[in-house]
């Protein structure tokens, strides 16, 4: 049976797609079509026949429903999570690696992509000021933290690998009480218990305060316990926060631990000379996290874990076997043979993407992106500064912004702020978050669309307001 020929069906899927992009530009249309679970069900077949579709042809109207029923990150509107955008070259890079289907186990099955990892792990090191470093790309910023764990507890204790926990006192990770919840993942999977995943107290910025992590690590010892780790943050999930990583860095190091920087969200912000600052003291982390499907609006994944020490991610991430895959070769194998030194057997070629992108832009054109976030968060900021009946609750540090309406009627402002962010969704106008301050409830707004502008924000703002006065008017 001859192949089915695929050229008029991928015409009409290009032409899908450039419809979605068009809709994605738009900021006055509708970012989602928003239904209920079960009303959505309802509306799309999901059943799998015995028998397959007839042609290729007949994928064309479920790929159309799938785009109509999915939200569009790339919108302006979307300013939900710490992705957003849409990023062009990064589009090509994905669809190519697609195309090629490969792991990066081994230089045989991705010899030009393991050279594009390799020269990315080089070049993200250097802006970190790290030198003679190592480094990987992961499945997403957790994986990278839960790795780092992995790279400290090796260092300290290598025995663990081999023998188990119970050949070690009850460890110990510092953590911020603003940090990413992955670390929580972390401590489970490494056997270590909830219980030893010290949260130290923040500032009301969000950052760690390094006189609490000085008493932190002394309450474990006292306790009997082994605090191995310190894990700053350079970019809090909410407010944006970094934490003092000079400081911070001279206590671990004061009590021998490693020293571990979750830049996930924050890292990119060493592409910006102007804003760098932020991360002053990332070049003393044993390790770093930066997540590039964040600020530099990679399609996800793309999260790179770096590591000071060569050879420490092998030690603590390989093992034996893979006789099937990894073989001598006349070339350095533990250069260029990748899945040594992985978690993961199968690895998703994530690197070709990030290259092509910012081969595209340059060094230059992602600080210019870099700049505007921060610009357009300070522009935003002045608008609800300037609105009576709007309140900033924290100072914006980055790229996060954090307010709230306030209602000339007496109500739970909590809850208010909730059902309003619920409104803004389900009416498909805009995608925001909100998150649980000490000060209350807030919407949540992160600007990581380097394509946004000032004119997007003030079209979000009049539609809230509108959502804010006809939601008082119900009280």
């Amino acid at each position: 049976m001859e192949p089915e020929p695929v050229e008029k069906t991928l015409h009409a899927a290009m032409q899908l797609i450039l419809d979605f992009l068009q809709e994605n530009q738009n900021s006055t249309l509708r970012i989602v079509d928003f239904l209920p679970p079960q009303q959505l069900a309802e509306q799309f077949d999901l059943t799998i026949q015995q028998q397959g579709l007839a042609n290729h042809q007949a994928l064309i109207p479920l790929l159309h429903a799938y785009l109509q029923h999915s939200v569009k990150t790339g919108h302006p509107q979307f300013c939900n999570q710490l992705f957003a955008g849409f990023n062009f070259p990064a589009f090509l890079g994905e669809v190519f690696t697609a195309l090629t289907n490969t792991s990066m186990y081994t230089y045989e099955v991705a010899p030009l992509a393991t050279l594009m990892e390799r020269f990315l792990i080089e070049k993200m090191g250097k802006l970190a000021g790290f030198t003679n470093h190592d480094g990987i790309f992961s499945s997403g910023g957790s994986n990278s933290n839960l790795i780092a764990m992995l790279c400290a507890r090796q260092q300290r204790f290598p025995h663990i690998k081999q023998l188990g926990n119970s050949n070690a006192p009850p460890l110990v990770c510092l953590v911020s009480d603003q940090a990413h919840y992955s670390f929580q993942r972390g401590a489970m999977v490494l056997g270590m218990g909830l219980d030893n995943l010290v949260k130290v107290a923040s500032d009301p910025q969000g950052r760690m305060q390094p006189a609490a992590l000085e008493a932190a690590i002394l309450h474990a010892k006292a306790a009997g316990k082994q605090p191995f780790m310190v894990a700053a943050t350079a970019g809090t999930t909410v407010l944006g926060a970094f934490d003092p990583l000079p400081q911070l860095h001279a206590i671990a190091r004061q009590h021998g631990l490693w020293f571990h920087v979750d830049g996930a969200f924050g890292a990119s912000v060493l592409l910006s000379q102007r804003w760098r600052h932020h991360l002053d003291g990332c070049h003393l982390a044993d390790s770093l996290t930066w997540d590039a499907h964040k600020m530099m609006n990679i399609p996800l994944i793309s999260s790179v874990i770096l590591v000071r020490e060569p050879g420490l991610l092998r030690e603590a991430c390989g093992s034996e076997g893979g006789h099937y895959l990894f073989h001598e070769h006349d070339y350095d194998v533990d250069q260029f043979e990748l899945g040594r030194k992985s978690l993961a057997c199968g690895r998703r070629v994530d690197a070709m993407k990030l290259w092509l992108a910012w081969r595209y832009y340059g060094d230059l054109g992602y600080a210019a992106r870099i700049d505007h976030l921060f610009e357009l968060t300070a522009y935003a900021k002045d608008c609800i500064l300037a609105h009576p009946k709007l309140t900033l609750m924290v100072e914006p540090q980055s790229v996060t912004l954090c307010f709230r309406y306030q209602p000339d009627k007496t109500v739970d402002l909590d809850a208010f702020t909730v059902r309003l962010r619920d409104r803004l969704v389900r009416s498909g106008d805009s995608l925001v978050n909100y998150s649980l301050l000490q000060q209350g409830v807030a919407i949540r707004m992160v600007f990581v669309n380097g394509d946004m502008q000032t004119s997007d924000f003030d079209h979000f703002l009049e539609r809230l307001l509108i959502h804010a006065q006809a939601l008082e008017a119900e009280l």
